[in-house]
C-alpha cells in the first residue's frame, strides 16, 4: 500500500482542519485533532478491505480499478477536475459500502474491537463519510483550481461506465432537509435543483423552431379546453390516437401519452439521464417542473430551458401560479427567482435565441431575491458516454 498524498487530500485536510464559519463548513461537519489521521484512515481503507472478508464480494471491474492500492483517490480527484461530481461521489460511496461490508462482517463474527482490521476499517468508515461531505461541499469548487488529474477523459469514461448502475450515486432530493437544521427556503430549492447545460438548451430550441417552421409535429401535453384543437376530442384517450392535431390553429401537435413521457425522453437524448423511472433511477425524489408552465403547448413542452429537476419537497410550490391573485409572497419569490437564473444561465436574451414565435423573450415578476447561487448544471452527453457528467456553475441574479 502506498502512502498516497493528493491535491485533493490536501485540500480535504484544510477543510477538514478549518473551524466552523470558514471554508464553507457548518456546526454539523467533522473537526478531528490530528492534521494527518483522515489523511491515514483513506490511505488505510482499500488495504483495510482487502485484508478483510469483504474482498471476496468485489466485482473485479472494481478491483482493477478503484481497489488498485489508492488508486480511488487520484479517480475522485480526475472527476472533479473534469468537473464530474457523480461519479466522484459514487467512487467514494462504492469505497465506503465495502468498507461497511468489512465491518458488517466483524459484527456478525463478535471480532474485539480492538482487532486492527476491525479498527482499521471503523475509522476509514469515519474519514471516507467525512470527505462526502466534502465532496458534497461548494468549497470542492474552489478548491479543485488548485488540483491536477492522473487520467484522461477517455479513462475517466471507461472508469464511469465500469459501475454497476445500482451503486451508481443517487440523487436525493430530500437528503437535504435531513441535514439541514436551518436554512434559507429558496436557496435551497435553487441550489438542490438541476438545470441543463447552455448548449443542450439552445440546441433544443433551434429544433422545435424548426419543427414549427416546417410545420412538422411536436408533443405536448393533452388540454381539456374547448377549441384547443382543430378537431372535436372528447378525451385525452381519444386526443392520444388522433393524427393531424393542431394545437389553436398554428401548430401541429402530438399528445403526450402519459403526459411525460416525451419530456423525459428529451432529458435522456441530452443527458442520458431517466427520471420516475424506479428505484435504480439516479434522481430520487425528484420532479420535472414546467418554470413557464404552458406544458400543453408545443412551443414549451419539451423545450429545456423551460424545465428543471426539483427535489419533490419543492414542487408543489414551482407548480403554482405567481400570477394568481392571492398568490403567496413565496411562491412569486421562488419561482422569480427561478427564472431569473434560467434568462442568466442560458443566456435566453442572447442572439443565438429567436423567440419570434413566442412573441418575446420570457419574463418573469421582479420579486428575485438577488445573489450568487451555484447551481447543478447536467452537461451535454458526449459520444461514447451513457450518462454526462454533473458540475456546479456559479449564476448571480
Amino acid at each position: 500500500m502506498s502512502n498516497m498524498t493528493t491535491n485533493m487530500t490536501n485540500s480535504f485536510k484544510t477543510w477538514v482542519k478549518a473551524p466552523v464559519g470558514t471554508y464553507g463548513k457548518s456546526v454539523d461537519d467533522p473537526v478531528v485533532k490530528s492534521d494527518s489521521s483522515y489523511q491515514t484512515y483513506l490511505n488505510n481503507a482499500v488495504q483495510g478491505i482487502l485484508e478483510s472478508p469483504a474482498k471476496s464480494i468485489i466485482p473485479n471491474r472494481y478491483l482493477a480499478t478503484i481497489f488498485n492500492d489508492n488508486d480511488y483517490l487520484t479517480i475522485i480527484e480526475g472527476f472533479i477536475y473534469n468537473e464530474d461530481l457523480l461519479f466522484a461521489l459514487t467512487t467514494a460511496e462504492v469505497v465506503l459500502k465495502f468498507v461497511n461490508s468489512g465491518i458488517d462482517y466483524h459484527k456478525k463474527s463478535g471480532t474485539s474491537l480492538d482487532d486492527k482490521n476491525y479498527k482499521e476499517l471503523r475509522n476509514s468508515c469515519s474519514a471516507l463519510k467525512a470527505l462526502l461531505i466534502y465532496l458534497n461541499s461548494n468549497q470542492v469548487w474552489i478548491d479543485k483550481f488548485t488540483w491536477t488529474s492522473s487520467y484522461n477523459t477517455k479513462q475517466l469514461s471507461s472508469i464511469r461506465n465500469s459501475f454497476r448502475k445500482p451503486d451508481i450515486h443517487k440523487i436525493d432530493g430530500n437528503e437535504c432537509l435531513m441535514n439541514v437544521k436551518a436554512f434559507d427556503f429558496i436557496r435551497m430549492a435553487i441550489e438542490n435543483s438541476y438545470f441543463f447545460d447552455p448548449d443542450s438548451t439552445i440546441d433544443r430550441h433551434k429544433e422545435i423552431v424548426s419543427c414549427i417552421t416546417n410545420n412538422q409535429e411536436l408533443p405536448a401535453r393533452w388540454s381539456s379546453e374547448n377549441g384547443a384543437y382543430n378537431k372535436t376530442v372528447s378525451t385525452k384517450k381519444d386526443a392520444v390516437n388522433t393524427s393531424g392535431l393542431v394545437y389553436k390553429g398554428v401548430y401541429p401537435v402530438k399528445i403526450d401519452g402519459n403526459g411525460n413521457a416525451q419530456v423525459k425522453s428529451q432529458i435522456s437524448v441530452y443527458t442520458g439521464y431517466t427520471v420516475n423511472g424506479g428505484i435504480d433511477t439516479i434522481f430520487q425524489n425528484y420532479k420535472i417542473s414546467h418554470l413557464w408552465g404552458n406544458a400543453y403547448d408545443p412551443r414549451y413542452f419539451t423545450n429545456l430551458w423551460n424545465l428543471v429537476l426539483v427535489p419533490s419537497w419543492a414542487n408543489d410550490l414551482l407548480d403554482k401560479d405567481e400570477y394568481a391573485p392571492g398568490a403567496s409572497p413565496l411562491v412569486i419569490k421562488l419561482k422569480s427567482t427561478f427564472k431569473a437564473i434560467c434568462l442568466k444561465h442560458y443566456k435566453m436574451k442572447d442572439k443565438d435565441y429567436d423567440f419570434n414565435l413566442w412573441n418575446g423573450t420570457p419574463t418573469h415578476l421582479s420579486k428575485v431575491v438577488k445573489g450568487e447561487y451555484m447551481i447543478n448544471c447536467i452537461s451535454q452527453l458526449q459520444s461514447g458516454e451513457k450518462l454526462s457528467a454533473i458540475k456546479k456553475v456559479s449564476v448571480k441574479v
